[in-house]
């Protein structure tokens, strides 16, 4: 392995990395979005919630032929203190005719 590379996976993973767009933040600064309408797209759920922070990425489920969305996603938000205006100003919101929820994101093997 090349030493060089290893310390950039280093870095990356390092908990005192305050790059915001770091992986250890990330995770802070996520909420899992359901009952998302067939009928919005990521365009349209980044739109909704940049109303209560700064959206730095959607990422909408999809089914196995990536045709249609499954009906949930997760939003990851620039700030950490978005995550909860977004929980209390967005959970329970109609959304194209859906009413939409909102919750903090857990990873995969975390629990709550």
């Amino acid at each position: 392995m090349n030493p060089e590379n290893s310390n950039k996976r280093k870095k990356a993973y390092d908990s005192t990395n305050d790059d915001p767009g770091s992986i250890d933040n990330v995770s802070n600064r996520q909420v899992y979005v359901g009952g998302i309408s067939w009928n919005c797209d990521e365009q349209d759920i980044k739109d909704e919630f940049s109303t209560v922070g700064e959206v730095s990425n959607v990422r909408l489920i999809y089914d196995h032929d990536g045709s249609k969305h499954k009906g949930y996603g997760f939003i990851t938000f620039k700030h950490e203190s978005s995550v909860q205006l977004a929980i209390n100003k967005l959970a329970g919101k109609d959304l194209k005719g859906r009413i939409i929820t909102v919750n903090v994101a857990v990873g995969v093997g975390k629990n709550p």
